[in-house]
């Protein structure tokens, strides 16, 4: 079941050294962070991973505290598209509120100066795919993959349909900081925040 479409035309070189590997992902037509989108750029990015990185198997996955990672729908879901693509979920943190100190905020400050060195450049950024070509353009992001991807959500609504009974259960873990996967149960901890 593929509900994502994405170029073929991404040259990821030699990633297997990299400590630090980013896959910036524009959607067409959707500005939306509902489960529903933010599950298809996750599906879209655990393919492109293991296209450019066959040999990973695990994965450990770091959100922030947005609400659409606290419902049943993400947890199934992210955890029914990592088997799919064949990664073994390791563990699932969900972060309180970074306030721009984190690694992923300092990658997103320079992204916006990027877009804004290529309008500042007479170059038009309006469009999806002009942001992309904005973000490729300097050459810079040397362990970032940029790309277009076209959602397509409707399967989406037949797939939670379909797996109704599992995401009740997975919405009774309620409010979580952390998941840890096992082969046929998760542990899901919320954390008091007091030290």
């Amino acid at each position: 079941m593929k509900h994502v479409e994405m170029p073929n035309d991404f040259d990821f070189g030699d990633l297997e050294d990299l400590d630090i590997q980013y896959f910036d992902q524009v959607s067409i037509g959707d500005t939306t962070q509902d489960v529903g989108a933010v599950l298809l750029i996750f599906e879209a990015l655990l393919w492109r991973l293991k296209k450019a990185m066959p040999h990973i198997t695990e994965a450990y996955i770091t959100s922030d505290n947005a609400i659409c990672y606290q419902s049943g729908q993400w947890l199934f879901g992210m955890h029914l598209v990592a088997s799919k693509n064949g990664i073994c979920l390791i563990s699932f943190v969900h972060t309180e509120t970074q306030d721009r100190k984190g690694l992923i905020d300092a990658h997103f400050a320079m992204l916006m100066r990027l877009i804004w060195e290529y309008v500042n450049s007479g170059y038009d950024c309006s469009t999806e795919q002009q942001l992309v070509a904005a973000l490729r353009s300097s050459g810079l992001l040397t362990n970032t993959a940029v790309e277009l991807i076209f959602h397509d959500h409707s399967k989406l609504e037949e797939f939670f349909k379909q797996n109704k009974a599992v995401i009740e259960v997975c919405n009774s873990a309620g409010r979580y900081n952390e998941v840890l996967f096992f082969n046929d149960y998760m542990e899901v901890y919320a954390y008091s925040g007091c030290s």
